[in-house]
């Protein structure tokens, strides 16, 4: 199960939430913040996921967030690389 708060969750928080949503279920659960993946993790969590409760268009923007990180890395590891090359 992945979770979105803002503020985050503390630890103890989300440990309280994956108790609770696992006595609902009566099954074992994982919980995992969407802030603390990283973000062709996050992606494919958000584009493969079903969303259980989203208020407006909280789904959409963080598709496009993570999306967003995960160009700027590639983009950054290309210059990196372009600069060891030249260098």
């Amino acid at each position: 199960m992945a979770v979105y708060a803002v503020p985050a969750f503390s630890f103890s928080e989300l440990v309280k939430l994956n108790v609770n949503v696992e006595q609902m279920l009566r099954i074992s659960v994982d919980a995992i913040q969407l802030q603390d993946i990283d973000p062709a993790f996050r992606l494919k969590v958000l584009k493969g996921g079903a969303p259980l409760k989203m208020k407006n268009d909280m789904h959409y923007a963080l598709i496009l967030q993570a999306f967003s990180e995960l160009q700027d890395l590639k983009i950054s590891k290309m210059l990196a690389t372009c600069r060891e090359c030249s260098g």
